[in-house]
This record gives structure tokens, sequence and C-alpha cells, in this order.
């Protein structure tokens, strides 16, 4: 919290509380608790993205590590309890990441992904190759990335029936795996992309604990 906040911060808590006194450490909890709400609820929400990557050789009831994004940039990180860094963490994306972020999710071969037509493509590349890297494909990666997007809340796409409410979804199994073997997939290429900026996020030094 900057000065210029603590000290508003301050302000609102003894008109609230007039003649009350508090200790410092009493003033800290305060601060502590603004900070949290702040990162809660100081945000709009309507959300752009939900991208979770859930890790199947685990029982995950939270349904694995996790990333949503809202309208206004704002960024909520949620890593399960196993985790190194178990906990939710919050932070807004500069305009500039946001709109680079929102081109790659608005890409052609994203918006038109067709899980069944991709995979039809993967098999037929696989006919050239032996069984040894076939049923490698199904066990290198025990993964699966989730991606749910609104593309027309941001910046319209023109997606679907052209709503705020249209949403593209994409699930992929081994995506890291894939993207390695089958370079010549666009849909494949742009989908490992866009995990890799969305990992990046949810990875980055600055991000604030909200719980």
């Amino acid at each position: 919290m900057s000065v210029i906040t603590q000290l508003s911060f301050s302000l609102i808590v003894f008109m609230l509380y007039p003649g009350q006194v508090f200790s410092f450490q009493e003033m800290e909890e305060f601060s502590v608790s603004s900070a949290a709400l702040d990162n809660q609820l100081h945000h709009s929400e309507t959300i752009l993205l939900r991208y979770t990557e859930k890790n199947n050789s685990i029982r995950e009831a939270e349904g694995g590590a996790s990333l949503h994004i809202y309208e206004d940039g704002y960024a909520v990180v949620y890593y399960p309890p196993y985790m190194r860094r178990a906990g939710k963490y919050g932070i807004y994306l500069d305009q500039s990441d946001l709109e680079r972020l929102w081109s790659l999710l608005s890409s052609k071969y994203i918006l038109e992904f067709n899980k069944d037509t991709v995979r039809q493509r993967l098999y037929a590349e696989d006919q050239t190759q032996d069984e040894l890297s076939r049923k490698l494909s199904t066990v290198a990666n025990a993964s699966t990335t989730l991606i749910e997007i609104y593309p027309n809340r941001y910046q319209s796409a023109g997606f679907g029936d052209g709503s705020r409410e249209a949403i593209k979804k994409i699930s992929w199994y081994g995506l890291k795996w894939d993207a390695s073997k089958y370079q010549g997939i666009d849909e494949i290429q742009d989908l490992v992309v866009i995990q890799q900026e969305l990992l990046a996020i949810m990875q980055r030094p600055d991000l604030q604990k909200i719980e």
C-alpha cells in the first residue's frame, strides 16, 4: 500500500471511529485487511478469460492452478495448497500487455479451434511415425490445459452471435508435448504461445497475495 493510500485509509478509519485510539499493530491489521479488500473488490467483475492447468496425476478438488483475467486488466492467480506458492494473488496488467494477450486470444486459429479436426490432423501425422512415438505422446505430459475466452468483451472479435456472452472453450491434454512434436500444426503452436503468456503472468514476482 502506498504512503498516500495509507494516509487516506488512516483518515477513513478515524472518521469511522471518532475518538477511538488505535495501536500501530491494529492500524497495520486494518491496512492488511484493506489491501486484501482492494484486491478482491476494486476491479471489474466482467471476466475475459479463465485458464486452468490441471495435473491429471493428482486428485485436485480445486481444479488445478488457475488464472482469471477481467475486463479492466485485473488478474487473479490461484495455486492449490500442495504447490509451493499456494494461495490467491492479484495484479493489474498493463494496457499494452492486455492488448498483446488479447490479439493472441482472438486470433483465427484460436477462435476457430476445433478439437476433433486438430486431433484428426495429428493422427494423420502419426501414421508416418512408429508405434513407440505414438505411445509416448499419450504419457509424456500429464496436464490438461483449459481455456475459456469471451472474445466479444474487451475488443469485440465478432465471435459467434456477436454477444458479450459468447464463449470459446478449449481443452487440450499434453499441450507442451504436442507443440514440440507437431510444429507444423498452427492451431497447436498458437495455443502453446498463449499458454506460455498466461503462465508468465502466473509466475510474475510482483503478484500481490490476496489470501
